[in-house]
């Protein structure tokens, strides 16, 4: 698994970025939804995320706060010993 931290201030794009590489996605015929940390306990993100995999093997996740980061990359650590989503790549929009 592989996490790509989008960081910025407020208003850098980092939304824009993110959106963008959601219409890549779909060019390649995937269906990634861009998921919003601050809808979701950091404990619900993460299942969101597991959830997200069974759709595209990259996940979009916009404003995350420090802690969902801190529970993703948990997370990751745990699956990587197993290798089950070695070819995941989770881009996160950490909050301005």
């Amino acid at each position: 698994m592989q996490i790509n931290l989008i960081t910025g201030p407020m208003a850098s794009g980092k939304t824009t970025k993110l959106r963008s590489l959601q219409t890549e996605l779909e060019q390649q015929g995937f269906q990634p939804l861009v998921i919003s940390g601050p809808a979701a306990t950091t404990q619900a993100l993460v299942r969101t995320i597991a959830q997200q995999l069974g759709r595209c093997p990259t996940v979009l996740v916009d404003d995350c706060n420090q802690e969902q980061i801190d529970a993703i990359n948990h997370w990751k650590t745990k699956t990587d010993r197993d290798g089950q989503f070695a070819d995941v790549v989770i881009h996160l929009v950490k909050q301005a």
